[in-house]
């Protein structure tokens, strides 16, 4: 067991004294195998690959206003731009994508929750087979 759960409230404590064993053998599992697990989002396998494609976009591009927020509502503009350009080129969509078509955000629960926010009512009711962002 890692660190004290002592802190915690008697309510949870259980649950997380429960749950942290089988996190710790995920995380083992996941480490040592060269699976990929499609419910992390994470792939070992081209690690090193994308270690040097990163180190060299960073190389080439980065500048100061990366480290800024968007200078746009629906995200940075290069981003958004180079997102619709690669879905364009890669899956040739039955109607183009423009970049106004495409919304960037800080991760998948913002994004759908303003998503869902914006087109559902109170009342309406989205059905999800299996949940990977936590809401």
């Amino acid at each position: 067991m890692p660190a004290s759960t002592k802190w915690l409230s008697k309510r949870i404590r259980s649950k997380v004294e429960l749950v942290l064993p089988q996190i710790a053998g995920a995380l083992a599992d996941r480490d040592n195998s060269s699976n990929i697990d499609l419910a992390t989002a994470e792939n070992h396998l081209i690690r090193a690959e994308l270690v040097d494609v990163c180190k060299g976009i960073i190389n080439e591009r980065l500048a100061p206003d990366a480290l800024s927020y968007p200078s746009s509502f629906s995200g940075e503009p290069y981003l958004v731009h180079s997102l619709a350009d690669f879905l364009n080129r890669y899956f040739e969509p039955h109607v183009h994508v423009d970049a106004g078509h495409v919304v960037a955000g800080p991760g998948a629960t913002a994004c759908l929750t303003s998503l869902l926010s914006s087109i559902c009512n109170v009342e309406d009711t989205v059905i999800v087979p299996e949940s990977y962002w936590s809401m």
